[in-house]
């Protein structure tokens, strides 16, 4: 069970990672459960994404290890976001929700981060508006938890993340753990320990 009593979504135990002969966090825990909404906060260089990334399963940690609740689905959005210029939004989110259920969902997705037009290409899209496709793609997957990367750095993506787009089908807060946190998104205090060791700041 999580802090606050719910049951525990995703969890990591005594993590560590270095690059090199440069240590940049160790023996980092944290519990992640149904209906938080969580911010980790901290300068650039603190490890933010790197934690990120090893709570995604796309980057592996020296030491520790991660454990996702079974049959839980885990959406992550990276601080870059790259996408083929040549397709359009629409074909974007069709990769993406290849059924006809995934299908049905793609409009109220896009509705839910200001998209109105599916058929602008991607290579045609600011990076604030990059950032609010990765952000619908992984809606769209339906995700039980969504990792943001740094969702607060660009205007048009901060007002997506603040407008209600981490809602779950029945209305309710999906939990959410931000890269960056700005306004505030929750508890951060009992769900982390450890101990950051980077130079260019700390992790909270």
């Amino acid at each position: 069970m999580g802090f606050w009593g719910m049951p525990l979504l995703l969890s990591c135990q005594s993590l560590s990672k270095s690059f090199g002969a440069r240590p940049l966090f160790e023996d980092i825990s944290l519990s992640i459960s149904d209906g938080d909404r969580l911010g980790l906060i901290g300068p650039n260089g603190s490890g933010k994404s790197t934690l990120l990334r090893i709570l995604a399963g796309s980057e592996t940690p020296d030491a520790g290890s991660t454990a996702v609740r079974k049959m839980a689905k885990l959406g992550y959005v990276p601080q870059d976001v790259q996408f083929a210029a040549e397709l359009s939004v629409l074909q974007i989110m069709q990769e993406a929700a290849p059924s006809e259920d995934g299908a049905a969902r793609i409009p109220a997705a896009l509705g839910q981060v200001g998209f109105e037009n599916g058929d602008a290409l991607a290579g045609s899209l600011s990076g604030g508006w990059k950032r609010r496709l990765a952000i619908a793609r992984e809606l769209v997957r339906q995700p039980d938890i969504l990792l943001l990367d740094e969702p607060t750095n660009h205007p048009l993506a901060r007002k997506a993340a603040q407008n209600g787009v981490v809602r779950q089908r029945n209305g309710e807060p999906r939990p959410l753990f931000s890269g960056e946190c700005r306004n505030g998104y929750g508890r951060a205090g009992p769900a982390l320990s450890g101990r950051p060791v980077s130079r260019e700041g700390q992790l909270q």
